[in-house]
Formats: structure tokens, C-alpha cells, sequence
């Protein structure tokens, strides 16, 4: 994760103010109410005025909202109100004065449970009310149903939440996949074990055991980049670094220490990581000529560039390619 200052103008009193914001992250999954989990803050980071102690997200007030809180806020300061809460639960509050979409209320409220769960009782029933009024016609109807169970069950309202899962699966229009199969099981499971703590998204039995091979793929596996006419140069290097904004990784600093290479190869440890992903990337958005060799003890085989450009949108889809390519009789 990284961060940056950035520059606001408070839309209550004018006043120009810089916050810390993030700039970049890594999500690794979410949890069954759909929080994301991995290195980045949860929620986004709300600027708070320094001088007025208004808050607010960029884009979500206009000129008339603002007016109508400063006529309303002597009389009616929710922020005063109820100090201790989460700064969120009193961005929902205003919202909720302003008569704002029910939906971006319902998500700010989601995201003052995730700022503060001890609150998590309290904020969750107001959710609740609102979704008694989201329907079929709403496109968030059957996320919101998701949403719903995992908080009945956090709240031990276990018998609510066990009809909620019938309901679900005798549902015919509900847009069924193999994730939301495993989940459900999974929430049976907890409600059976009266289980109210948070979890993270169950990953598929068959996710599993593919992860497991791919990690003893690894394991046994050594890949070799060959770049077949070309110097690769510092400012190649250079370019790729543009593309990757990874140079201190271990992999950009093996390159350049054995800079330039000609016609050679450069041997990789392949660990599962993005590091590999972006790196090898970068070389082929240089346009580099060059040959991704994987071996083990028994087998040895070659991919060109050209191949690897069209499998390699993202790192979980080149671990596929890899894996599939390397164990197929092609």
C-alpha cells in the first residue's frame, strides 16, 4: 500500500487542506460481507476539515446540499449528537438529512461498521431497516441478501439467517454461481456452530487443491528469461520500471546488477508473487524479443513472447497459463 497528500477544499467553509490518502493497494479477498482484506485501508480514508471538522467525500455534496446543512446544522449537528461514533456513521447521518440516495447511505453506514465494529449492533440494525425496502428491481437486490445473512448471523439472529438461506436457494431468479454455492454452505456451517464472528470468504474445495498442485509446481520449478536478439540495456530497464513501478524488488535488481545482457538469460526464482507478473510484463511491453523457458527435473519447455502477451493479463491468469502449459502435451 501507498499513500500521498492530497489536496482538498472543505465544500462547508472553503478552507484548503491536505490529508494523507491512499494512493495504491493490494486486495487479497474480503470477508463475507464483502470488507476487503489485504494492504489497504478499510475503508477509504475520509478528509476531515481541520478548521470546521466537516467531513465529506470528494464528489458526493453539491452546491444546494451544502446550503441546506448549513441551515440545518445549528439546530440539528448529528456530529455533536453522538461524538464517540464512527466518522462515517455521521457522514450517513448528514446524508440521511440531505435525503440522499438510500443506496450511497446503506454503503456509508456498511463502511462505518467496517471503521469501528464495536458499533456493529447498533449500525447493522439501521442497515437492516433500509434493505426492508430495496427490491427485486434494485440492482443490488441479491448483494444486499448476501450482506443481510452474514449480519443476521453476526448478530446471532441465527434462526433468521438459517430461512434466509432457504429462501436463497428456493429463489429461481437469485444468480447462482459456484462462489455463492460454497458460501451458503459455508454460513450453514457457522449458524449450526452459533459461530457470530466475522470470516473471510471461503475459497472453492477445488481452488484448493489447484493451489496446492501449483504450489508443488513451483516448488520443483526454475524459469529462465532468454532474449533472443536484443540488448537489454539500463534504459530498457529503465522503461520497464516506468511500466512496473517495481525497482526495488528483487527480481529488477538481479537484472540490473548483470546489466547489459546480450543474448543471454537470466535465471529467476519463482515464487508466487506479483513481482515476476509485472516484471515480465514490462519486458514484453518493451516489445523485447525473448523466451520464457520452464523447467524441471524432467521436463523442459519454451514459451515466446508472442504467446506470453495473450496470457498474461493479470498474475493469477499467467499462474494458470504456466501451470497448464507446462503439464499439457503441447
Amino acid at each position: 500500500m501507498t499513500t500521498r497528500n492530497v489536496e482538498h477544499t472543505c465544500p462547508f467553509c472553503d478552507n484548503k487542506f491536505k490529508s494523507i490518502m491512499e494512493s495504491s493497494h493490494y486486495r487479497a479477498g474480503s470477508y463475507l460481507d464483502y470488507k476487503p482484506y489485504g494492504f489497504l485501508v478499510v475503508p477509504p480514508i475520509l478528509p476531515l476539515c481541520p478548521k470546521c471538522n466537516f467531513m465529506f467525500l470528494d464528489g458526493l455534496f453539491d452546491k444546494e446540499h451544502i446550503e441546506k446543512i448549513k441551515l440545518i446544522y445549528n439546530e440539528n449537528n448529528v456530529i455533536l449528537k453522538e461524538p464517540d461514533m464512527p466518522n462515517y456513521y455521521n457522514l450517513a447521518k448528514i446524508c440521511e438529512l440531505l435525503n440522499i440516495d438510500t443506496e450511497i447511505i446503506i454503503l456509508l453506514y456498511h463502511f462505518a461498521i467496517w471503521e469501528n465494529d464495536k458499533y456493529f449492533m447498533d449500525i447493522s440494525s439501521i442497515i437492516l431497516s433500509y434493505m426492508e425496502n430495496i427490491y427485486i428491481s434494485n440492482e443490488k437486490f441479491y448483494v444486499y441478501k448476501i450482506i443481510k445473512l452474514d449480519f443476521l448471523r453476526r448478530r446471532g439472529e441465527f434462526g433468521r439467517a438459517a430461512d434466509l438461506i432457504k429462501e436463497i436457494n428456493n429463489d429461481k431468479q437469485f444468480p447462482f454461481n459456484r462462489d455463492i454455492e460454497v458460501l451458503l454452505n459455508y454460513q450453514q456451517e457457522l449458524i449450526e456452530k452459533n459461530d457470530i464472528n466475522q470470516h473471510i470468504w471461503p475459497d472453492r474445495p477445488e481452488d484448493v487443491e489447484r493451489r496446492r498442485l501449483f504450489y508443488d509446481f513451483i516448488k520443483a520449478t526454475t524459469i529462465s528469461v532468454i532474449f533472443k536478439d536484443n540488448v537489454i540495456s539500463r534504459k530498457i530497464l529503465e522503461d520497464v520500471n516506468k511500466i512496473t513501478k517495481l525497482n526495488k524488488s528483487f527480481i529488477y535488481q538481479k537484472i540490473k546488477n548483470r546489466l547489459p545482457v546480450m543474448e543471454g538469460s537470466l535465471n529467476f526464482c519463482f515464487y508466487p508473487n506479483n513481482y515476476f507478473f509485472y516484471i515480465l510484463r514490462g519486458l514484453i511491453k518493451t516489445n523485447m524479443e525473448l523466451i520464457l523457458v520452464i523447467r524441471n527435473k524432467d521436463v523442459i519447455k519454451n514459451i515466446e513472447s508472442k504467446r506470453l502477451a495473450e496470457n498474461i493479463a493479470n498474475w493469477g491468469e499467467l499462474q494458470n497459463f504456466l501451470y497448464e502449459f507446462f503439464y499439457s502435451g503441447n
